[in-house]
């Protein structure tokens, strides 16, 4: 996984393929996550946006995306 992008937004993704720039991003991975490496990505600037539905992890290619594991947690307060 090369440069992760993790966004939100209210479109469900069925309804409407997530396209990069076509949602608010929220945290992205500066490179290459190594393989079997656990990567924690914060959304750092959420304070600056409004409450969404859903989480959108994407690449920058068309490259497919595995998983093994991911847990999303709103902000306390």
């Amino acid at each position: 996984m090369t440069y992760v992008t993790v966004g939100l937004t209210n479109v469900h993704p069925l309804m409407n393929s997530p396209q990069l720039g076509g949602y608010d991003v929220c945290a992205q991975y500066p490179g290459v996550v190594p393989v079997g490496k656990t990567v924690r990505l914060d959304c750092e600037n959420s304070t600056d946006l409004d409450p969404k539905r859903y989480v959108v992890v994407q690449l920058p290619t068309a490259d497919s995306l595995s998983l093994c594991n991911m847990e999303v947690h709103a902000l306390e307060g």
